[in-house]
């Protein structure tokens, strides 16, 4: 029972935290991903001017090279413009941000939901001086973050702004909602057998 109590409590606990938002972890991702670009723009002289170019189609493209020019502070950088004036081209492409529930669990004895997230940021790079040269320096870059949140704190986690801050979550299987009640009430019974047979003795 001692273990129960303090596995049950641990799960309080941590139900008790506010989850991260999928807009911070997104905007974290694709940081992880600009700093690989921003040394090589480093190298090559951030007294240039540079430009990014990205498919202004694709809301998901132009959110990372707004994210990308926000974070290249220190240079000179242009968005989704090219002119005689460009010494460097940063030229993106194959770009995704994916949030994904691929199910949920319940974690404790109360029966806290809790949905399991993955969040996916993609995106390659090509570099260049000038656009009409041949040789680039290119930057793939792919990661993705899991975890698992309070099923109750979904509306604080999305992002109404940004339709690839959302997801939708996947309805509970059967098995799970049988499973936990019947071990909820098999502990019962046996906590109950338990005490009546110490006190009988």
């Amino acid at each position: 029972m001692l273990i129960l109590f303090l596995t049950n409590t641990g799960g309080i606990s941590y139900s008790q935290q506010n989850p991260e938002s999928n807009s911070r972890i997104i905007n974290r991702l694709i940081d992880d991903g600009i700093i690989e670009v921003k040394n090589k723009l480093i190298l090559l002289g951030n007294e240039k001017l540079c430009t990014i170019l990205y498919d202004k189609l694709n809301p998901e493209a132009e959110y990372i090279a707004r994210r990308m020019q926000n974070e290249l502070q220190g240079f000179k950088v242009l968005l989704g413009t090219l002119d005689d004036s460009v010494e460097i081209v940063v030229e993106l492409s194959d770009e995704l941000i994916k949030v994904k529930y691929p199910g949920t669990e319940t974690d404790n004895i109360l029966g806290t939901k809790r949905v399991k997230r993955e969040v996916t940021v993609r995106f390659n790079t090509s570099i260049k001086e000038k656009r009409n040269t041949v040789d680039a320096y290119k930057v793939s870059f792919s990661k993705t973050q899991k975890g698992v949140f309070d099923a109750d704190k979904l509306a604080s986690v999305e992002d109404n702004q940004f339709y690839f801050s959302r997801a939708v979550v996947p309805d509970e299987s059967s098995t799970s909602k049988v499973l936990l009640p019947a071990i909820m009430i098999g502990f019962s019974a046996a906590a109950i057998i338990l005490f009546f047979t110490i006190r009988s003795k």
